[in-house]
């Protein structure tokens, strides 16, 4: 019996978020968005991308800091 492929997270959220913008376009064509909405939406995902940064930034430094605490437990 052979493995059932599971798609990485990063994977179903590249999928989630293609279908979204088609569904946008779509909505968008078919005049159920406005611009004003989807300038709304572009500062939303702005925000949203600025706060990944803050994110990936600070496990960085929670990272660095457990190997520094590892490595003088190590050394002690």
């Amino acid at each position: 019996m052979s493995a059932i492929p599971i798609p990485s997270p990063t994977t179903i959220l590249v999928a989630s978020a293609a279908s979204d913008l088609r569904t946008i376009q779509t909505a968008t064509s078919a005049g159920f968005i406005t611009p004003d909405a989807l300038d709304r939406m572009e500062l939303a995902a702005q925000r949203l991308s600025i706060q990944a940064r803050e994110i990936r930034i600070h496990a960085r430094a929670i990272r660095a800091d457990a190997k520094r605490e590892a490595r003088g437990r190590a050394a002690a």
